[in-house]
């Protein structure tokens, strides 16, 4: 995947776009022990949109950004050191991904909607590898065991997915102004993922408890507007740091997650999880903080927890994520 993330990384200097780097490990939380969702990273490149037709959302009087990722997640069950399936235990599962869409933004700061299309190869040696290579260095101060069961992946050998998610988000405060904004901005969301990778339909709110020198655009995106859009907000000019404490609760309705189930067409992997075992109602929680230091570098940590996904299973699983971004001088207010 090294030639992939470099095009990118030389894409994004090109087009003068937007870039955000987020690494997620279950190390980056507490009480962890390298198992369930283990980690994941992605590249993502934000710039402005093409002028053609595309199968995405545009809200009305909006500004629009094509938005495309590169990245890769990886599943784990909690016996790393068992060469055959453990039968009761997450099956290993992994998919590298490219994600194509766009982000949508009222230009009154009310509204937003991402849209995209994700293609992804499941049940690739790549991110076994990497997990194998975290062990042996003792990334982050792991002592767990290499794993050793990879070779049992859903999908093993490479396995195609699609899938089409959507994301909404409206603000629930009438008006804000910089000084209203400081204590509550509250938005509620929804969302959607249509595909033979997942099916869910969820809905939440996302809570913005603190925002100093109010942090611009809307709810979780780390996105800079420029000043061209007429983009209006209860934004402050030239301030050199800026950060908001966020929470953003949710509930998820699951129709399919293959990372559990396997693949939804002629799959031949060798352990899966029973359909009736998996839980179709789950709740995710999200917190964390995030950053804008002298307009141009985007620091977030999340810390998300999630119950328990299949009857068996981890009661409550957690795991924290990191972001750093860089806006160009041509994004600036």
């Amino acid at each position: 995947m090294n030639k992939p993330f470099i095009f990118l990384l030389f894409f994004s200097f090109i087009c003068n776009a937007q870039i955000f780097i987020t690494h997620e490990n279950d190390f980056l939380a507490i009480d962890n022990k390298d198992e369930n969702y283990t980690g994941g990273l992605n590249i993502e490149l934000l710039f402005e949109k093409f002028n053609f037709k595309q199968p995405f959302y545009e809200l009305k009087d909006s500004y629009n950004m094509q938005t495309i990722s590169l990245g890769g997640v990886g599943y784990t069950p909690q016996d790393l050191t068992s060469v055959i399936p453990v039968i009761g235990d997450r099956p290993y599962s992994s998919l590298v991904y490219l994600v194509f869409g766009k982000n949508s933004i009222k230009l009154d700061n009310s509204e937003s909607i991402s849209s995209k299309f994700l293609i992804g190869n499941m049940g690739g040696s790549g991110p076994g590898r990497v997990q194998y290579f975290l062990h042996d260095v003792n990334f982050l101060g792991s002592a767990r065991p290499n794993p050793l069961g990879w070779h049992n992946q859903i999908g093993y050998d490479g396995s195609l997915v699609l899938n089409y998610n959507v994301r909404y988000l409206k603000r629930l405060n009438k008006k804000l102004t910089p000084q209203s904004s400081f204590f509550k901005n509250t938005s509620y969301t929804v969302g959607v993922d249509l595909g033979n990778y997942m099916i869910n339909l969820q809905g939440g709110f996302f809570v913005d408890i603190v925002n100093l020198n109010s942090y611009p655009t809307l709810g979780y995106r780390n996105i800079m507007i420029p000043t061209k859009s007429n983009f209006k907000s209860n934004y402050i000019e030239k301030k050199n740091f800026r950060g908001s404490f966020f929470i953003n609760p949710f509930v998820r309705i699951v129709g399919y997650n293959s990372t559990l189930e396997g693949l939804m067409f002629n799959d031949k992997s060798v352990y899966t999880i029973p359909h009736s075992e998996v839980n179709r109602v789950l709740f995710e929680f999200n917190t964390g903080i995030r950053l804008l230091l002298w307009e141009r570098f985007h620091l977030k940590y999340t810390f998300t927890a999630r119950t328990q996904e299949f009857t068996g299973g981890k009661k409550m699983h957690y795991w924290g994520g990191v972001t750093i971004g860089y806006t160009p001088k041509k994004w600036i207010h």
